[in-house]
């Protein structure tokens, strides 16, 4: 095997490593970033559903009260027909 055969080949066999590396390389790369971007969008998913839970807890107890209400004035209304 002369030189030149030698440094063909070596030149063909890391040309070939460069593109199995960047093959694997670049998908990870990209699945990263979009990792880190899904955790960045689960975390304002999470404080805008505390919120959001915060809410509705609120108008559940404001209902509770006035359904309470209610059933105090219909027994009054009941007291005062009969």
């Amino acid at each position: 095997m002369t030189e030149a055969e030698f440094l063909g080949m070596l030149i063909m066999a890391l040309c070939a490593l460069i593109g199995l590396l960047s093959a694997v390389v670049v998908p990870l790369i990209k699945l990263n970033v979009t990792l880190t971007k899904m955790n960045s969008t689960l975390d304002t998913m999470i404080v805008s559903d505390s919120v959001r839970d915060k809410r509705i807890n609120a108008h559940g107890e404001r209902l509770d009260e006035h359904e309470k209400k209610i059933v105090e004035h219909e027994i009054k209304i009941k007291n005062l027909g009969g």
